[in-house]
């Protein structure tokens, strides 16, 4: 039924139309990087050509004679499709050019791998010129975007990107999600989040809300991701890796958390999860998970816990490393339960209750820098020593004198 259905004046439906939704107008696409192609059709069969144009008369076959399947990943070829913004993709029914779709206007960008973002003000900026405006293309620093969100929204990001988020203070009102879409490709070819690293600078992501369920950044199926330089706060938790999202290689690095319900929890169902050279506090004294790490492995760094219930919690996990960080004033520096093939090594705690505390765990824990750093002050527990009957407390002479306690439950 057309316009005016069901008047004098109606005229007639189509009996067949297609209609291209992605690229939208406005969209930036980059040559070297896979684009997707989205249209919906009523009443076309078979299959369907592909084809672009920059000035709306010359066409460029991108395929022919494929699925009618409403998408097509495309990859931009920079030897045939110049730097332009006038592009515009038409898909046609193969088996009658005249029912078509015609996109609106989109641009070819050459490949870029900075993009920039600020908030309202200027004052200390490292990385832009101007203040932070979703309108604005995020792509030089004098027009930079406002929220992280919306650069992931109009840009997929790919290994060798660098988002710099310059100084100030970035309330969320959702999660942070990075996805496939958004993915390094190796260790080496990591998309990373920068922020500020001038003295005194700070890039503070702000959730907000300790509500639970909100997180300042979540990790659902992404890889090779790096958060840099930033300050997480005012979340439940600062940073999640869903359970099963296949999240790998994430990593943060120089990072400060706290002012959040908990840390970090990397969920099981992941890989290769890497915390280095961090400060975590929590919100409260006693309060929460420095960063818990369940059914996977992970590396903890070089890097500082205070005030938490637990600092570093390992739950059933296998071949994670915990090195030369600092607990003071955690009730339990770090935890384990069930886990496997652990290393503890050149660690530091002090003010807190538990130094160590272990259940059903196989490791080592040791020093290799002919210091001791790591104080047993409290209780470790195993099964293999409950059943040996040793005393609740020993001096470890090759421990310089100091007192290893076991309290048995």
């Amino acid at each position: 039924m057309g316009a005016y259905g069901g008047t004098a004046q109606a005229s007639l439906s189509p009996a067949a139309f297609l209609k291209v939704t992605s690229p939208a107008g406005g969209d930036v696409v980059f040559q070297g990087v896979a684009t997707t192609i989205d249209w919906s059709t009523f009443n076309v069969s078979g299959t369907v050509d592909l084809a672009v144009t920059s000035d709306g008369q010359n066409f460029t076959t991108i395929a022919t004679g494929i699925t009618n399947a409403d998408h097509y990943s495309w990859t931009v070829d920079g030897n045939v499709f110049a730097a332009g913004s006038s592009y515009r993709i038409r898909v046609s029914s193969s088996a009658d050019a005249s029912v078509f779709g015609l996109s609106d206007q989109f641009i070819i960008s050459a490949p870029i791998h900075a993009y920039y973002l600020n908030d309202s003000s200027t004052t200390g900026d490292q990385y832009t010129t101007a203040v932070g405006n979703d309108a604005n293309t995020g792509l030089t620093p004098n027009d930079p975007m406002a929220t992280l969100q919306a650069l992931l929204a109009k840009y997929s990001l790919h290994g060798g990107d660098t988002v710099y988020v310059d100084t100030g203070t970035y309330e969320l009102s959702t999660n942070v999600v990075f996805t496939s879409d958004d993915s390094g490709t190796s260790d080496t070819q990591r998309l990373v989040i920068q922020g500020p690293t001038a003295p005194g600078a700070t890039a503070s992501i702000d959730r907000t809300s300790r509500s639970s369920g909100f997180w300042g950044f979540e990790f659902n199926g992404a890889q090779y991701v790096t958060l840099q330089n930033l300050h997480i706060t005012g979340a439940d938790y600062g940073v999640v890796l869903d359970d099963n999202s296949n999240s790998l290689g994430i990593a943060l690095a120089d990072d400060t958390l706290d002012g959040n319900n908990n840390g970090i929890y990397v969920g099981a169902g992941n890989g290769g999860f890497t915390l280095a050279s961090s400060t975590l506090a929590a919100n409260s004294p006693g309060g929460g998970t420095g960063i818990y790490i369940n059914q996977t492995d992970g590396q903890v760094v070089g890097s500082s816990f205070t005030n938490f219930n637990t600092g570093v919690y390992l739950n059933s996990t296998t071949s994670t490393v915990v090195r030369a960080d600092t607990f003071t004033n955690d009730t339990a520096a770090t935890s384990t339960n069930f886990a496997n093939n652990i290393l503890f090594d050149q660690l530091t705690a002090s003010g807190g209750y538990y130094g160590i505390s272990t259940y059903h765990t196989s490791g080592i824990i040791q020093n290799d820098r002919g210091q001791i750093t790591i104080r047993l002050s409290r209780r470790t527990y195993s099964p293999v020593l409950r059943q040996a009957r040793l005393p609740e407390t020993i001096i470890v002479p090759w421990w310089g004198g100091r007192t290893l306690r076991y309290q048995y439950d």
